[in-house]
């Protein structure tokens, strides 16, 4: 039965213990959302960046202009969404 509770905390919270786990997980969500929002962030503005590219461009401007819009409004919508989030969540349920 040791091996089984050992192997049930080695999947479920990484080999921590349960209160070392809690203790560290809001504090890892946290973490979390900021690099979320932060390379979502920066994925919106390559994107953007590329279609500026490819207005510039003469062969590009008709083939991957929706794709580069749609790409960039994608990313910039998870970022809003992301930003949101992380900003009102304070506390995790306990799973």
């Amino acid at each position: 039965m040791k091996v089984l509770g050992r192997a049930k905390a080695l999947l479920l919270y990484g080999g921590l213990t349960r209160e070392q786990y809690d203790r560290i997980r809001l504090d890892v969500s946290k973490r979390n959302g900021h690099d979320l929002v932060l390379y979502a962030s920066i994925g919106a503005g390559v994107f953007f960046a590329l279609l500026a590219i490819a207005q510039m461009s003469q062969g590009m401007q008709t083939a991957n202009q929706w794709i580069y819009i749609g790409a960039g409004l994608s990313m910039l919508a998870l970022a809003v969404v992301a930003n949101r989030v992380s900003a009102t969540k304070t506390r995790l349920p306990s799973p």
